[in-house]
């Protein structure tokens, strides 16, 4: 397992990858798995576009997953969260 982002010190976890795929480490322990086609570092809204197998879903700065990955188009999103991922 790679650290692929590290807000350690700043939110108290890391984007890791393992084989190609991405989730997220907490003081050594998995949060949200490593299942993930691809997880983007956190925008200045702290908020991170995830995507797996093809759908796009977001996580928050505290590692929570606000919108699950069953959307096809980022712009099906919540206007209100689709204003913040800009």
């Amino acid at each position: 397992m790679n650290i692929f982002y590290d807000y350690r010190t700043t939110h108290g976890f890391s984007i890791v990858e393992e084989d190609g795929k991405f989730g997220v480490a907490k003081d050594n322990d998995i949060i949200i798995p490593i299942e993930y086609n691809y997880i983007f570092g956190l925008n200045k809204n702290g908020l991170s576009l995830m995507i797996k197998n093809n759908l796009y879903g977001v996580m928050n700065n505290k590692a929570e997953i606000i919108v699950p990955a069953e959307f096809d188009d980022v712009n099906k999103f919540p206007k209100e969260i689709l204003d913040k991922l800009k």
